[in-house]
């Protein structure tokens, strides 16, 4: 069994009180984050996880609230896990030197003083090209979130398929990547304003059809879905919330 743990399901403004972006999906013994939001590493540990377990971060796009916390990572790594195995993360194109810089400016005292004590393998995911860690792949496709890179993922682990969509407008790869996924998550900013860079509900409600997912849970809720929270019939993440995915 698979287990799908919403560390935070909210938004760049917090909305509804919610914590930033960041999924954990874990087997036990491993985990994978998809986006590290800055209050991913309280949450983990408030969920009594080992962050030294985590074996690969996946970046949909590097605007803060998504991957704005792995500079505490690493300062936990350094400093109290004590780690030594390599750390993945992987994302968009310059997703390495855009960690570089974050973690640069969190820091730079820290980099002065000492070298990181754990390899960190970085790695960019281009849409269409497959990833392959062990027994985990990853496929990547390409979202539209303005005119940063993004990309959402499909992960296949122990037989089961996880989708993650990160932040985007609607887009004809969304079926696409949620075809044949036990669990899709699926950002939803705005309920029916129309914009750029973000998913509206009557989006999804128009398009349900198309999307080949078992179960679809939404999460990044915006100011206005909170308005019209009561008339979502879709599955909506909190955090804390706990999902098993039984492996076949």
């Amino acid at each position: 069994m698979l287990r799908l743990i919403v560390l935070g399901s909210g938004d760049a403004i917090g909305s509804g009180g919610r914590n930033f972006s960041g999924f954990l999906l874990t087997d036990g013994n491993c985990h994978v984050l998809l986006d590290c939001g800055p209050s991913t590493l309280p949450a983990l540990k408030a969920k009594g996880l080992d962050p030294a377990k985590v074996k690969m971060i996946l970046v949909s796009h590097c605007h803060g609230d998504h991957f704005g916390g792995i500079p505490f990572f690493f300062i936990e790594y350094q400093f109290i896990s004590r780690r030594t195995s390599p750390l993945i993360i992987a994302g968009p194109e310059g997703i390495g030197q855009r960690c570089d810089d974050l973690i640069r400016a969190a820091y730079p005292d820290i980099l002065k003083a000492h070298k990181w004590r754990f390899e960190v393998r970085y790695i960019e995911l281009m849409p269409g090209e497959d990833m392959r860690e062990g027994d985990l792949t990853v496929e990547t496709f390409a979202m539209e979130h303005g005119a940063i890179p993004a990309r959402g993922y499909r992960i296949g682990w122990k037989g089961v398929k996880v989708g993650y969509t990160g932040d985007t407008r609607w887009t004809m790869e969304i079926p696409r990547l949620a075809k044949g996924c036990d669990l899709l998550l699926c950002e939803c900013f705005f309920f029916q304003e129309d914009h750029h860079s973000h998913i509206r509900y009557t989006d999804l409600a128009l398009h349900r059809g198309e999307l080949d997912a078992k179960r679809i849970v939404l999460f990044h809720l915006g100011p206005e879905m909170m308005q019209h929270i009561d008339r979502v019939e879709l599955e909506v993440a909190h955090d804390g919330m706990v999902m098993e995915i039984n492996c076949p």
